[in-house]
């Protein structure tokens, strides 16, 4: 037996290490492009739903109030319906505050004539969509000042990015138009 013959010979037919190590790190790369993106897409699609549904929950309002002379506190009384709501009422420095969770994604809140609505999870607590009951034309999206990402969310909600004078919670907050 030739040892020569019989010794295996390596065509080249594969990737090399440096070959799939470039491959990763453009993925990488296109993945750390893509990712913030995507991000802020979703974050302005559920601050859209929630500004829907608190434009809902608006007009149940003032339906309330046209049959019974006020506003309603609660969620029970308003003439709304919700997939997969569970209400709940908490108490923060004194005032009382109606909340119902929506979807376990977001969730909508009465506090006086103001009725907002959040994202649930809890980072991004930090902005929400408002609307005053008294005065329905004008819409809020408000955040805590520093937060780049929901200050580039609530931006994206409105061509106005002035600030308004009106600081919900203590909050900064864009109209929206």
């Amino acid at each position: 037996m030739d040892l020569n013959k019989t010794v295996w010979k390596f065509k080249g037919d594969g990737f090399t290490l440096i070959e799939l190590l470039v491959v990763v790190l453009i993925i990488g790369v296109l993945a750390a492009i893509a990712l913030p993106k995507y991000q802020r897409a979703v974050n302005k699609a559920d601050m859209t739903e929630a500004l829907v549904l608190v434009h809902a929950a608006v007009s149940a309002q003032q339906r309330y109030k046209l049959a019974t002379g006020q506003y309603s506190n609660t969620w029970d009384s308003l003439d709304l319906s919700f997939p997969a709501k569970s209400e709940t009422s908490e108490y923060e420095s004194g005032t009382r505050y109606y909340t119902v969770i929506i979807s376990n994604k977001l969730e909508l809140m009465i506090e006086n004539s103001w009725i907002a609505g959040l994202k649930r999870k809890t980072s991004q607590r930090r902005m929400f969509v408002a609307v005053d009951v008294s005065n329905p034309a004008v819409s809020y999206c408000c955040f805590d000042s520093g937060n780049e990402e929901a200050q580039e969310t609530c931006a994206s909600l409105t061509s106005d990015t002035s600030i308004s004078s009106q600081a919900l919670w203590g909050r900064v907050c864009y109209v929206i138009k």
